[in-house]
């Protein structure tokens, strides 16, 4: 096995292992928090972004923008075409204006892919799907579709492995935590874009922008 691939393997094993050690409170305390209980740090995911919009990657740097957290907007489409057409999984267009903090990312993506690459944009693509859980396509064709497109990207088998195999462990509560998201209110598809250095906990609130 490559030394990336056994890099991969030991520290998916050794997340496994840590969450076997949990004592059941505490694992039923993470499930109620939801999945920021088992995201990376704000400045992880800020740094990690970053990293894609400073780059220019598919030239599709600059259609994404930050509110002053580590939240994120388009400010164009982006979209996901499956290879084979007229096959069970559709593409994927993301409208301007979908705010994402993508929080329904496996921890183990932000160490094992570089952003320049254009994982951000498969990364995008998997939060909207967890956001609207349309009825065309349920949580395990969004997983599919995020393990396609990463494959499309040329992603080494041992990482899209650990990667899957994370998601399908902590998909399950950032797809909960959407869906108790929309049944309070929340929205995520702006109308319009907010000021520089606007912050979407207060933008969020303001009318009209939605």
């Amino acid at each position: 096995m490559p030394n990336a691939a056994k890099r991969t393997a030991l520290r998916y094993l050794g997340v496994l292992v840590a969450a076997s050690a949990l004592p059941i409170a505490a694992l039923s305390q993470a499930s109620e928090a939801g999945p920021s209980s088992v995201q990376p740090a704000n400045d992880e995911v800020n740094e990690w972004m970053n990293g894609w919009m400073d780059s220019g990657a598919a030239g599709d740097a600059a259609a994404v923008q930050r509110f002053a957290e580590p939240v994120y907007f388009l400010a164009k489409p982006i979209q996901w075409r499956p290879k084979q057409a007229g096959g069970k999984i559709p593409e994927v267009v993301v409208p301007a204006g979908f705010v994402t903090d993508l929080a329904s990312i496996p921890h183990v993506f932000w160490s094992e892919l570089k952003p320049g690459a254009g994982y951000a944009h498969a990364a995008i693509v998997l939060d909207f799907l967890y956001w609207e859980q349309g009825a065309a396509i349920a949580r395990a064709d969004a997983d599919e579709i995020f393990r396609l497109a990463l494959k499309d990207l040329d992603t080494a088998p041992a990482t899209l492995d650990a990667i899957s195999n994370a998601l399908k462990t902590s998909g399950q509560a950032a797809w909960q935590q959407n869906a108790q998201l929309k049944a309070a209110g929340e929205r995520r598809i702006l109308k319009k874009p907010p000021g520089a250095a606007a912050s979407w906990d207060d933008w969020k609130k303001l009318p009209g922008v939605f």
